[in-house]
Order: structure tokens, then C-alpha cells, then sequence
């Protein structure tokens, strides 16, 4: 099967091989057509997504000239994971969803792109909060995997299943499902290895286990500078920088920084250079000087306003920005700040309607009655604690309902205490602190750059 020949050869970092192979001239009309498929597919993990698409629309077109339901699907397939990757995720998910994508399709090769598409599909459902609906998905692709003898497929599904965990907040499942992916690629130094190592530092720095993180992050990035593509290495690199960051470690941070900056000189790709900006605010914010700190709230507006980086980039980005003025506003207490804040929080409330993403609503929701308590509006506060549960217990996310519960719990039980604290004149700082903003700000952006 030719997919699993260009996944072996991707997996092993051979990708200049793959791009000669899949021009190889052929006779045969299916062949010609599944290898611009699998071109779309590697030029999406390349981050060349508009040449990836007009790749997906030839096959699409193709497909719906001659007839041809195994070609017009695995357009559409390649399509929707460009789709999903730069943020249209509704449309994403309206392709897959259209006319019973993925029935009544008869192909040898079809399974490769059925457990692709239910990958696709998790992820989607992923990023809607739907837990369940997901694990369906990544556990049907997992299943298929085993039956075509594809490991990348396989450890590429349960990756995703310990992703839903991750999410749910159940931190030690799914450190057992990247461990269990991981066994599909250990023997071998691939790029899949080097992302799941990656998780794996991500899912034991959240377990608070700071050295072992370490040695995730560092053996991912010796086998990525082996195999993985730039971009991917650049990721990596980015969370030893974080891990320097919150481990204080002024000598690593350097080291980091600079294998990033010389990494980002050696490639035109945009990605990089805007994984080398979120670096320089990150640095930014966590000094102590008050012009790195204006210079980092200058930095994450330019980049939530650079309509060319990624949805999550953009969430991580508005999020970094809010905690910024909410620490402008704890330090000055000048109370127009709350004005930024708002428009802040309304865009990201804005981004979760229009793409779907029930996690983020909740949470803003949240954070904006948190906000709402600090003008000391408790009315409309607990309207919108009240919004955030309902909606929480509709969309079945269990760990974001009990945090929501537990503080709606404690604000009630002493209720007098707050009405007394709000309406005497104490400073913003003592209620920002009674609320707990910024440990909630520093909880979400943990989640968003784990994304």
C-alpha cells in the first residue's frame, strides 16, 4: 500500500524521498490520483496549506467529473484536515459530514484514509468538548489500524486518545495512553516518536514532574533534529523554553531562545518566525522590568491581531494578553483597564461561537464573571456563573462543571463576606486576589499551549 510505503519514509524523515516518489509518472489512474492525495496531505504538514488545497480541490473535482466516490472522498478528506489545521473548523466538519462521506466507498486502500478521516473526525469533536464522541472516533481508527498493519495510524489514535484525557483533566490516563503509543514507534527514531515524547513532556511537566518533562522534551528534540520537520522542532523547543521559563533557569532560557533563533534563519516559513514572537513574549512577561512587560503586551497584540497564525495561537496569544492587564490592573488600578479587558474576553467568546468550541465559551464565561465581580456587579456576575454551569452540564464537560460548581458553591456560602468586601473601598489587588484571577488565566493558558 502506497500510504503506508510514504508514511514509513515520512516517519523517518526522508521527505525530500517522499516528494520524488510521489512524481513518479504511473499509469495507473488510481495510483496518479492517491499520490496527489498523499502530496496534499504532506504539504499540509509542511505548512504549505494553499498549495495543499488546490491539490485536495483537483482530487475533489476529479472525483465528482468520473463518477469516482474513492477519489472525490479522499479529496475531501485532505481538504478538511488543511481545513481543521488552519482554524475553519466548521467547515472542516461540514465536509465530512456531507452526503455520508465515508459510506459505500469500495477501495483497497480505502481503510488508510478511513482511519485518517476518523482521526480528523475526533479532532473536531475534540475541539467542540465532545469527550465521548471523540474517544468513538480515535477508538474505530485504532481498530482499523491494527487490521492494515499501519503503526503510525495506531499510535497516532491512541496520541489522540490520551489527548481526550489530557482534556478531561484526567492527567494520569492519559499519560498511559501516550506511554502505549509510544510502544508502536520506540523501536525506531521516527517523527511520530519525537511528537509523542513531546506530549508526553507536556502531560509530566501538568503532573508537576519538572526533571522527567526535561528528559521528554529533550529526547523529543534529538530524534525531531534527526527526523522531524522544522516546524515540528521549533514546537519542541518552544516547550524547553517554557520549562526554563517556569523553572527560573536563566542559562537554559538563552540556550533555547537562541537554538530557536537560529533554527528560524534558516527557513523563510512563516510558522517559525511566529513560534520565535510567542518566544519573545513569553521571555517578555516573565520579567520583572516593567518595560519587558509593555514590550510583551505589544508583542501578543501583534499577534492576535496577525490574521495568518493559527486558532490556537490566537486563543494562547488574547489569553497571555488579558493576564497582562490584569496584572496592570492589580499593580496601577487604573479602572479603564477594564474596558481592554472586555474587549479581550468578548473576542474570545466570539472565536468559541463562531468556531464551535464549547470548552472556550465555558471558560470565558467564567472568566468574564470573575471580571464581573471585580466592577462589582454581582448581579450580572452570577448570571453568567450561572450561563457557564448550565451550559457545562448541556455539553456533558464534567471537570470544567465541577470547577464551576465548587466556585459557585463557595461565592453563595459567603455571600455576605463578598457584598461586604465589594462595596467597601478595597483595592483591586486584594480582589483579584480573593477571586483567584490570574491563578485561573495561568491554569487556562497552561491548557491552550498543551494544544
Amino acid at each position: 500500500m502506497i500510504g503506508n510505503k510514504i508514511d514509513a519514509m515520512v516517519l523517518n524523515g526522508k521527505i525530500d524521498e517522499v516528494f520524488e516518489l510521489l512524481d513518479e509518472e504511473t499509469e495507473d489512474l488510481q495510483e496518479k490520483w492517491e499520490k496527489i492525495a498523499l502530496k496534499a496531505k504532506l504539504l499540509d504538514s509542511q505548512g504549505e496549506y494553499d498549495k495543499s488545497l488546490a491539490y485536495s480541490d483537483q482530487l475533489i473535482t476529479y472525483g465528482e467529473l468520473n463518477g469516482d466516490k474513492f477519489i472525490e472522498t479522499i479529496g475531501k478528506i485532505t481538504k478538511s484536515i488543511t481545513y481543521w489545521r488552519i482554524g475553519k473548523t466548521k467547515s472542516a466538519r461540514n465536509i465530512l459530514q456531507e452526503g455520508q462521506l465515508f459510506e459505500g466507498v469500495k477501495h483497497p486502500n480505502f481503510p488508510y484514509w478511513f482511519t485518517l478521516g476518523h482521526n480528523l473526525m475526533g479532532n473536531i469533536a475534540l475541539g467542540y468538548g465532545e469527550y465521548d464522541i471523540a474517544l468513538d472516533f480515535y477508538n474505530s481508527a485504532f481498530d482499523l489500524s491494527k487490521t492494515i498493519d499501519n503503526p503510525r495510524h495506531a499510535g497516532s489514535s491512541l496520541n489522540n486518545i490520551a489527548e481526550v484525557y489530557k482534556m478531561k483533566g484526567s492527567l494520569d490516563t492519559a499519560h498511559k495512553y501516550y506511554l502505549e503509543a509510544l510502544k508502536y514507534c520506540e523501536k525506531t527514531d521516527t517523527q511520530l516518536t519525537g511528537v509523542i515524547l513531546n506530549n508526553l513532556g507536556e502531560i509530566t511537566r501538568l503532573l508537576g514532574k519538572n526533571n522527567e518533562a526535561q528528559s521528554y522534551f529533550m529526547h523529543s528534540l534529538e530524534i525531531k533534529t534527526k527526523y522531524g520537520d522544522k516546524i515540528s522542532i521549533a514546537e519542541t523547543l518552544l516547550r524547553l523554553l517554557i520549562w526554563a521559563i517556569e523553572n527560573k533557569n536563566p542559562d537554559k532560557i538563552d540556550e533555547f531562545y537562541n537554538q530557536l533563533a537560529e533554527l528560524t534563519k534558516t527557513s523563510k516559513l512563516d510558522r517559525l518566525y511566529i513560534k520565535l514572537k510567542i518566544a519573545d513574549g513569553l521571555i517578555n512577561k516573565n520579567s520583572t522590568r516593567i518595560i519587558d512587560l509593555a514590550k510583551a503586551q505589544e508583542i501578543f497584540t501583534d499577534l492576535s491581531e496577525d490574521s495568518s497564525i493559527s486558532l490556537e495561537e490566537t486563543i494562547f496569544s488574547l489569553l497571555n494578553l488579558c493576564d497582562l492587564l490584569i496584572f496592570e490592573l492589580k499593580t496601577y488600578e487604573q479602572e479603564e483597564l477594564f474596558l481592554e479587558i472586555h474587549k479581550i474576553l468578548n473576542r474570545l467568546y466570539k472565536i468559541g461561537q463562531d468556531q464551535a468550541l464549547f470548552n472556550l465559551i465555558i471558560e470565558v464565561l467564567f472568566l468574564k464573571a470573575k471580571v464581573a465581580f471585580l466592577e462589582g456587579i454581582t448581579d450580572h456576575a452570577f448570571l453568567l456563573l450561572d450561563q457557564a454551569l448550565i451550559y457545562s452540564q448541556e455539553k456533558n464537560i464534567q471537570h470544567i462543571t465541577e470547577k464551576i460548581t465548587k466556585h459557585h458553591e463557595e461565592i453563595t456560602q459567603e455571600f455576605n463576606k463578598w457584598i461586604t468586601l465589594f462595596n467597601q473601598q478595597s483595592s483591586l489587588q486584594s480582589k483579584i486576589e480573593k477571586l483567584k484571577v490570574e491563578e485561573y488565566l495561568s491554569d487556562l493558558i497552561n491548557i491552550y499551549r498543551s494544544i
